[in-house]
């Protein structure tokens, strides 16, 4: 029962102290104050960030290219010394036949 009261009497006051606060934020100048300069850096804070995740998406689409080209040059290296080897064992083959 005692638990009950409590949490009831603990709504009560954070019901209170949030209609304070809102009422404080919204009602006096000092607080409309408040409130656009909370509203504005919040504003400010998504504009920087959305500028940083574009910067860092940009970055890593360069260097996702940058890996792409060198792994693609990398293959057909490979591929073209696998191609030498081949046409060498071949040769050394026909020689060997001979």
């Amino acid at each position: 029962m005692e638990n009950s009261k409590s949490k009831l009497t603990t709504a009560i006051l954070v019901g209170a102290a949030i209609g304070g606060a809102v009422w404080y934020l919204l009602k006096t100048e000092n607080g409309k104050e408040c409130w656009n300069s909370m509203v504005n850096n919040a504003k400010d804070y998504n504009d920087k960030m959305k500028s940083v995740l574009s910067d860092q998406t940009d970055k890593m689409n360069k260097m996702s290219k940058k890996a792409s080209k060198y792994v693609a040059k990398k293959a057909s290296e490979i591929s073209s010394y696998a191609e030498d080897k081949i046409k060498d064992v071949n040769s050394k083959l026909k020689e060997a036949k001979s």
